[in-house]
């Protein structure tokens, strides 16, 4: 490799160099999977998620209303559960957009 030098600790050197590229390619970072440029993932992932949480808000507005009780008590533990659990199924949307 290019990155190895010599010296009294090349071998040391080299070790190093190649855990850190080959950790590098196995997380993707210096080859792309996609050749979708990071930009580009960007703004499709943008879109996607604007429609799933369009989607996700009707579908609990739905819920709420035809479905849930008819109590406070319901509706404060529902809405909040409701808030958050949007966020799991988009997870890997957001990991893809990352890179």
């Amino acid at each position: 490799m290019a990155i190895c030098r010599r010296g009294p600790s090349d071998g040391l050197v080299c070790v190093i160099a190649c855990v850190y590229w080959t950790k590098g390619i196995l997380q993707g970072s210096l080859t792309h999977e996609t050749g979708m440029p990071v930009r580009a993932k960007k703004l499709v992932g943008t879109f996607i998620l604007l429609a799933w949480l369009a989607v996700y808000t009707l579908l609990c507005l739905q819920f709420s209303v035809h479905w849930l009780p008819d109590s406070h008590l319901a509706r404060l533990i529902f809405f909040p559960l409701a808030g958050i659990l949007w966020v799991f199924p988009v997870r890997p949307l957001l990991l893809w957009m990352r890179g």
